[in-house]
């Protein structure tokens, strides 16, 4: 055992390169006479190799660890950044279709209380108090007998303003009369004509029946005409 202690020793400081030169060339002599010797070293050279391949095989799997955690990383910033991105697009869409909409109620408000002969005051009750203009009614035109709520009324009431979407309702006085509801565009053509029996007061006109636009109705046998609007 001190024997190889010895020989331990010797090798370790052969290969650190630590033993004077005359003791060196002395291990160099011995390793050719000395079979034991010469076992020892070579084992000893054997397991430094081993150690040499472990360790690297090791730091290799350490960096590729390095590499696969910081590729992770990387992908994970750049879909915060495209999530951040896309959700920014979404909400500049939302703010300009909101803002395009806004700026287009106010240019139909403007047109609406401008040109058409109507007062600011006037216009706003008009706007506001449409849908006593308007009622929503089933798939059909049709004309309605003698009800009491509309007995006195003619409705649409001059400068009147509808949605394309929506049912007018046309109400004239219950006096008897016999005659014809028609309307006619701005040009002064006849887009609609509709016969009046005795006792009827009520005429519902259905969406898309006529296009946007200027109109007046008229019972020709009142001699009253009554101008209303439809606007996209």
């Amino acid at each position: 055992m001190k024997k190889n202690s010895i020989n331990d020793d010797l090798i370790e400081r052969y290969l650190d390169n630590t033993l004077p030169v005359v003791e060196r060339e002395l291990f160099d002599e011995r390793l050719k006479t000395d079979p034991t010797l010469s076992k020892e070293f070579t084992d000893r050279i054997m397991l430094q190799k081993s150690w040499v391949k472990v360790t690297m095989h090791n730091q290799v799997k350490q960096n590729i660890g390095h590499v696969i955690t910081i590729e992770k990383q990387y992908r994970k910033i750049l879909t915060t950044k495209w999530l951040a991105a896309a959700s920014l697009v979404v909400i500049i869409g939302i703010g300009s279709l909101f803002f395009l909409q806004n700026n287009q109620n106010t240019k139909d408000r403007e047109f609406l209380l401008s040109s058409k002969g109507i007062n600011k005051d006037n216009g706003e009750k008009m706007i506001q108090g449409r849908q006593n203009e308007v009622i929503k009614y089933g798939s059909v035109d049709s004309l309605v007998k003698n009800k009491p709520d509309v007995n006195k009324r003619y409705s649409p009431a001059d400068n009147a303003v509808f949605n394309a979407s929506d049912t007018i309702l046309f109400t004239w006085p219950a006096n008897d009369m016999k005659g014809k509801l028609i309307i006619f565009d701005q040009k002064g053509l006849k887009v609609l004509e509709k016969s009046i029996q005795t006792g009827l007061v009520e005429y519902k006109l259905l969406p898309s029946r006529l296009k946007p636009g200027t109109y007046t109705w008229t019972i020709p046998t009142d001699e009253l005409k009554h101008q209303f609007l439809i606007k996209n």
